[in-house]
């Protein structure tokens, strides 16, 4: 599981259990976290709100600096636009996109960074 919506340098407290088949939660103990700004591996992250109307918002972080594209497209693979493309440090970003003038459907968004390429379904509903 990770955080992505925490502020880099503060300090968190997580509480990590458990839920039995009957309802029954158990709290096993508290975690303290200090957020760090650098992420450790390649990701891309399913955008939220999934389903949305009509903004949402795409993550994504990277290990080392480098050239980074985010790209959206259409059901049938067209490119409808190119949200980012840019050489970045590492670290985690953001990118919110405004879909007004869209219609419903269903779209793909693309990151490509180094040799990691990685591709997520969005559904925009009216």
């Amino acid at each position: 599981w990770e955080d992505n919506s925490v502020d880099v340098g503060k300090k968190y407290y997580y509480k990590i259990g458990a839920v039995g088949l009957f309802g029954e939660r158990e709290i096993d103990k508290v975690v303290e976290v200090v957020a760090g700004e650098v992420s450790s591996r390649f990701v891309l992250y399913q955008n939220y709100p999934n389903p949305f109307n009509p903004v949402t918002v795409i993550e994504f972080g990277i290990p080392v600096e480098c050239e980074v594209k985010l790209e959206l497209f259409s059901l049938r693979g067209e490119r409808i636009a190119e949200l980012l493309n840019k050489r970045l440090e590492a670290g985690y970003y953001s990118v919110e996109v405004d879909f007004s003038g869209m219609p419903s459907g269903i779209y793909f968004y693309r990151l490509r960074a180094n040799n990691f390429v990685s591709v997520k379904k969005m559904i925009l509903m009216k």
